[in-house]
């Protein structure tokens, strides 16, 4: 891609997938399980082994090795060039020990190694490296070797830089749902509760917006809109749609004590000033004088 930044070391790009194997790179050397041929071989990913090597010239860049008779036997030097092919990270340790073989020594090949990487999500460690095939398949005249190793740090995560956009994505929702918040309690605030001018603008506070989204997801179950109730929206402090109202007539609403049907059965009760007796006079004594 053109506008592709210069991969770091281990690193690669495939598309929009972006492959990091650093995380591999051990301060202690991993021993490869073998299904074929040699099992003692040790490497290292993007860095040399840390292992110390037995007659083994060149050993600060051996990217592995395998124990042999007279010797250790390199199977690549380190590299840190990452490449995908198929989907897959690979690397490739090249210029190891030469060969055995007349045919080999004369032509001056040297033993490398093949090492690819297999996205595995179910590895949460950082897995092992497994030796799958050896040519040829004999172990003195082994020259090529290829590895496979299953890891979750083998698969790809997003483009470095990335971020950015989802904070973007993020950004746009927020500004999405204030304006909603905005808006629908303006509406509510001068639709319903007659308010005008700055009045009719509501208070920014989380729990108001938390208790709009709230009224609106549990409306929207109900398929009920009717009745509005959102008296967080409001700019004043007052609940349930008394906040704007004279406190004379709030201290009326909410002490009423009486009602229609009170009063008319208090009239059945009520008994003429007349058919009253006054109260009989009495002295001093307490005697009650007719």
């Amino acid at each position: 891609m053109a506008n592709t930044p210069e991969p770091r070391p281990c690193t690669a790009y495939d598309g929009p997938n972006f492959y990091d194997l650093n995380p591999l790179r051990a301060k202690k050397d991993y021993e490869a399980l073998s299904d074929v041929g040699i099992r003692n071989l040790t490497l290292n990913i993007c860095g040399s082994v840390l292992t110390e090597t037995w007659n083994l010239g060149d050993a600060e860049h051996v990217g592995g090795f395998f124990r042999g008779t007279h010797s250790d036997i390199s199977i690549g030097k380190a590299n840190t060039t990452l490449t995908i092919a198929h989907g897959h990270p690979l690397i490739i340790l090249s210029d190891g020990s030469p060969c055995n073989g007349s045919a080999a020594q004369d032509s001056g090949i040297r033993r490398s190694t093949a090492i690819r990487f297999l996205c595995d999500p179910n590895v949460f460690s950082k897995g092992t490296p497994r030796l799958i095939a050896q040519l040829p398949p004999d172990d003195n005249a082994a020259c090529a070797f290829f590895v496979e190793w299953r890891t979750h740090v083998a698969c790809p995560t997003a483009t470095p830089g990335s971020t950015g956009g989802v904070l973007l994505l993020f950004g746009v929702i927020a500004f999405v749902a204030f304006l909603a918040y905005f808006l629908g309690a303006t509406f509510y605030n001068r639709m319903v509760l007659g308010l005008r001018g700055w009045e009719q603008l509501p208070t920014f506070t989380l729990s108001g917006l938390r208790d709009f989204l709230s009224e609106c997801v549990t409306r929207r179950s109900r398929n009920d809109f009717s009745q509005p109730s959102w008296g967080s929206w409001r700019n004043s402090g007052g609940r349930n749609g008394y906040g704007r109202l004279a406190a004379e007539e709030q201290e009326a609403i909410a002490h009423t004590r009486f009602s229609l049907d009170e009063d008319e059965e208090g009239a059945g009760d009520a008994r003429p000033l007349t058919d009253i007796a006054p109260p009989h006079p009495t002295s001093g004594d307490g005697i009650i004088r007719l």
